[in-house]
């Protein structure tokens, strides 16, 4: 029975018509009548897969373009008018194989694209008739018609897809969009045809991994294969039998990626046959063999009773293909091979086929030994050799044996550096793995010239065109980022840009590498460079056209802070409003936790005195968040904060206390669930309550998590204390300070006990039991208070200026995060405190005081504050530690007395190595410090 077979992919640069062309080859090749039909007009290329077989020149006649135009005024135009023959070497079978090419070498080629109407040709032309009398013509003439169709979702792929084919060959890589978006498309496919006027039954699905690069990264290439299995199951439940699990199926089907058929259009099935399992020939013709018999083979293929293959190959390719996989029987079956072939090439790429495997499975040593018998056991050294010690050097670095991987990567580079031949990708991929090798065992300069290595021949080899190289700078500017040298970072990713600039100017990957640059110049304090680099990302996503909402709002979030912090207004003014256009107009996420640039866009608004915009994104955001399976969240939570604080300030009481009730029904509602985020939703909420002034609501959320984690068995017990100190500090604002007293002394045994003194939260419990027993002026509670203080002491005291508070607060907050207690103002002081003597009191007990200098230098202090830091200068044990934050002008003045001091200078950026240095100086200052 004829069949028409579409091949379609949701992206391109995924090998369809690679398969496509191989596979119409191997039917020929098997005595079939094929007619090929390229339909992908806009990007053309199967005709060049032909080049060699038509005498090494393309074929210049008209081609389906213009058959469709002729057809618009002529519904009787031939199609066989409009065919090239093609001799298929090996065509012993007496088969044959045509082609309707696009006709794109045609001179005229671009004005017949230009003048083809699908609508016109379909509405005016009776495009459905002629359509249906050609399908009928091509079965009588042809066993099988292969159409390439059009990626994507258009008219032309409509009619490939939707009108005319019995089988859908899916092609998809290890790819998101490729694979998601397709199965989405596919099935609106099925049900397109079902609407149909000429019914059409469902097509059969045949998914086909292309470019499947399982050799490498093996632990990502299994869980690819398990990912696709499960949402390819409805397609292959159709044709399957229900014995064989889908996975079996795509290893028996995957087109492998081989680099070295990434250059031009190869056809492997004649240059390298059917039986090397390491080639693409030996699963295309299992892919052949299922559309030959409308799926029937499906059995044959997965035990591999190949009519045309020996026994023990293929024992070997199903031993394989089993999960779990069966070391000692694949041992035995590579013994078997090389009694009935002996040793050679063949044998050298089956061993390396088995060592996947064999790894995949994670049998180790079976893995290792197959390897090396592959790589070594050969007198002659060859191309291939370098893949089977990629593959090795994979393996070390799995089992924790890294020196044995940088071995083995050197010796693939050796390989390939004796070879006559300029270094192409090959050796840069050996580089970039051997870079990063070296950078995670902590050998930072040999991994830098290794990825200088790397993009010479990156750059050299004009690779650039596939953006995933784009990673290895990335990786590599990170690193220089990370050791503070932000300079040299920005050079890699300046080069980065102009080396794609040159090789793929639509690149998506573009938009990434001048927003991660963009980020790397704000957070400098580098602003105006910053602006370049985001204007310059916006520029790339609007030409590449490919616009994900995530990393838009993130970018226009970057722009209009720089542009704010430089007092450009005006342009801030354009940016915000677009910004928060585009967050009404992006399609909703399905994931609350990537919500978060929308909520930093909304306060980036709001800080600049655009409340009534904050309003419209958060409520556009909490519309997002609550399609997500977990509403509502912490994000949600958040949301609710926002929404309500600002409605607040723009005097909108009443509305915010509405969105206030909604977030209280809408936790309520999760009162039955098991979620372990429960309490934390609950605290959050309270707090909420309590910031607004609606403290009895407050009370009762905090005394319902006390409860919850009381009732639980498996209860954390520094939540509890966490969440009895912020009850206690609520009693106290509300000046009820015995209750408070004993709720702050049960927390702080909690916290002492499972968090430590020098834990954050126990501080601050600590303050506030103080403030407790000093606020009822008890004699015998000013003595415990008294005890209690003593306790308490702060590494480090932050002095700074409003205008920096940005900057101060990230600064605050890394040292937090490596165990440095800091007293900041906006941390520690409750509204109404007395500033002055607090600061005092904190200097005081603060091992050492960091001096923040921005944008305008130095504060200029309260007097008995600088004369208490100034004082502090005297005493070498308790030291003052100037720090210029990333926004501090080259040329400051500063007092003598600071003047005199060694800084901390992080004008170029706030890294890891500085952070540690002010880390390690605060800390000699608390090792010294007496007791308080």
């Amino acid at each position: 029975m004829s069949q028409i077979i579409t091949f379609y992919s949701y992206k391109g640069g995924v090998g369809r018509t690679f398969a496509l062309a191989n596979i119409g080859v191997l039917m020929a090749q098997r005595g079939k009548r094929v007619l090929l039909m390229d339909w992908d007009l806009e990007a053309p290329g199967l005709h060049r897969y032909f080049k060699q077989l038509l005498g090494g020149a393309l074929p210049t006649q008209e081609g389906l373009v213009h058959l469709l135009n002729c057809a618009a005024g002529d519904s009787d135009t031939d199609w066989k008018n409009y065919r090239t023959s093609i001799d298929v070497p090996g065509n012993d079978a007496g088969g044959e194989l045509h082609a309707i090419f696009s006709g794109d070498t045609a001179a005229d080629y671009a004005r017949q694209v230009a003048s083809l109407s699908w609508a016109d040709f379909f509405a005016k032309h009776q495009g459905g008739d002629v359509l249906e009398r050609w399908s009928r013509e091509w079965r009588d003439t042809y066993d099988f018609v292969l159409i390439d169709s059009r990626t994507g979702i258009t008219d032309s792929g409509g009619v490939c897809t939707v009108f005319l084919p019995d089988i859908l060959v899916f092609v998809f890589t290890a790819n998101e969009q490729s694979f998601d978006r397709g199965v989405e498309v596919v099935k609106r496919i099925q049900q397109a045809r079902r609407k149909l006027e000429i019914y059409r039954p469902p097509a059969g699905i045949l998914p086909l991994p292309g470019r499947f690069d399982g050799l490498v990264e093996t632990n990502d290439a299994q869980a690819w294969l398990e990912r696709f299995a499960e949402g390819l199951q409805p397609f292959y439940d159709v044709w399957l039998p229900e014995w064989i699990p889908p996975l079996s199926m795509l290893m028996a089907t995957k087109i492998q990626y081989v680099p070295k058929f990434s250059f031009g259009e190869p056809l492997p099935v004649i240059t390298h046959g059917l039986t090397d399992t390491a080639m693409p020939g030996f699963n295309l013709l299992n892919t052949v063999r299922l559309l030959e018999t409308d799926f029937a083979a499906a059995r044959a293929i997965v035990e591999q009773r190949q009519d045309d293959g020996t026994e023990s190959l293929a024992r070997l390719q199903m031993l394989l293909a089993q999960v779990p996989i069966v070391e000692h029987a694949v041992l035995q079956a590579l013994e078997d091979i090389r009694i009935d072939h002996g040793d050679g090439p063949m044998l050298a790429a089956l061993l390396d086929a088995a060592g996947v495997a064999l790894m995949r499975g994670r049998c180790f040593t079976g893995a290792e030994r197959c390897f090396r018998e592959a790589a070594f056991g050969a007198a002659v050294e060859t191309s291939s050799t370098v893949d089977i010690l990629n593959h090795l050097a994979e393996l070390m670095q799995t089992i924790g044996r890294p020196l044995d991987a940088e071995a083995m990567y050197r010796r693939s580079l050796e390989i390939l550096e004796a070879a006559e031949v300029p270094l192409g990708e090959r050796a840069a991929r050996v580089y970039a793995r051997l870079s990063r090798l070296l950078r995670d065992i902590g050998r930072p300069a040999e991994a830098e010239d290794a990825y200088r290595r790397c993009l010479s021949v990156v750059e050299r080899a004009a690779l650039l065109s596939d953006s995933t190289w784009v990673e290895t700078y990335m990786d590599f500017a990170a690193m220089l980022h990370n050791a503070g040298r932000i300079s040299d970072a920005e050079g890699i990713y300046r080069r980065a840009v102009a080396a794609l600039v040159a090789a793929a100017p639509n690149a998506p990957a573009l938009t990434t590498v001048n927003k991660v640059l963009g980020d790397m110049m704000a957070g400098a304090g580098r602003l105006s460079a910053a602006v370049d680099a985001y204007r310059q990302s916006l520029e790339s996503m609007a030409i590449s056209a490919e616009v994900d909402g995530i990393e838009t709002i993130d970018l226009y979030t970057g722009l209009a802070a720089a542009l704010h912090s430089l007092g450009r207004m005006k342009e801030f003014e354009h940016i915000s409003r677009e910004g928060a256009r585009l967050v009404e107009t992006m399609v909703p996420a399905a994931d609350p936790a990537l919500l978060a640039p929308y909520i930093r866009f909304g306060d980036m608004l709001r800080q600049s005195g655009r409340a009534a915009d904050a309003v419209a994104v958060f409520r556009n955001t909490l519309v997002r968040s609550k399609a997500a399976p977990t509403y509502p969240d912490h994000i949600a939570m958040e949301l609710f904060e926002r929404l309500s604080t600002t409605l607040h300030e723009l005097g909108r009481d009443a509305a915010a206390d509405i969105v206030l009730t909604q977030a209280r029904t809408a936790i309520v509602g999760l009162r039955l669930t098991d979620d372990t985020d429960l309490v934390a939703k609950y605290r959050y909420l309270a707090a909420i309550f309590n910031d607004v002034g609606r403290m009895e609501e407050a009370e009762e959320l905090y005394r319902e998590c006390i409860l919850m984690l009381e009732r639980s068995p498996n209860a954390d017990e520094a939540e509890l204390g966490i969440t009895l100190s912020r009850l206690g500090e609520m009693l106290m604002e509300q000046r009820r300070a015995p209750e408070a007293e004993m709720i702050l002394k049960r927390a702080l045994e909690l916290l002492e006990k499972h968090s430590g003194r020098d834990n954050p939260a126990t501080l601050s419990t600590l303050n506030l039991l103080v403030a407790a027993l000093e606020t009822q002026g008890a004699e015998n509670k000013a003595r415990e208070a008294k005890s209690i203080r003593a306790r308490i002491r702060y590494d480090a005291f932050m002095s700074y200026q409003m205008r920096d508070m940005r900057a101060v607060r990230l600064l605050a907050k890394e040292l937090a995060e490596r165990g440095v207690r800091v007293w900041l103002d906006e941390w520690e002081l409750e509204p109404g405190a007395l500033k002055p003597r607090a600061e005092l009191n904190a200097v005081e007990a603060a091992a050492a005081v960091i001096v923040c200098i921005g944008q305008r230098g130095v504060i200029a202090w309260e007097p008995r504050l600088a004369k208490a830091i100034v004082g502090r200068l005297r005493q070498a044990y308790r030291p003052v530690i100037p720090v210029f934050l990333p926004d501090a002008p080259e040329q400051v003045e500063l007092p003598d007395a600071l003047a005199e001091l060694v800084a901390v200078d992080m004008r170029q950026g706030m890294t890891d190595q500085l952070l540690a240095k002010l880390v390690h100086a605060v800390g000699e200052a608390r090792a010294a410090a007496p007791p308080l």
